[in-house]
């Protein structure tokens, strides 16, 4: 399942979506979003391609993507300068 909230003028991600275990793409490109706080997406666990392209982004939890296994994140064209060391889980 895919939700596209593309150049929608969002400030901030959505905390649910309806069938959010089921999400495994999200698009959330072209958007006014600036901060990812801490856990952003727990409540998707199945999420494996993520795009945040195109926003405001600044700044990005530490947490934002705890208990994630993405195989797709898009970040260009926002405004982070730094990346903490640990926003992706430790694989095993």
């Amino acid at each position: 399942m895919g939700v596209v909230c593309a150049g929608l003028g969002l400030t901030d991600a959505p905390i649910e979506f309806e069938n959010g275990l089921e999400v495994v793409y999200v698009d959330l490109s072209n958007n006014e979003l600036s901060d990812l706080p801490d856990l952003t997406f727990a409540n998707y666990p199945s999420l494996l391609h993520l795009r945040l392209s195109g926003n405001r982004i600044s700044n990005i939890g530490n947490t934002a993507f705890h208990r994630l296994h993405l195989k797709e994140l898009y970040l260009d064209n926002n405004l982070l300068t730094t990346l903490a060391l640990m926003p992706f889980p430790p694989r095993c």
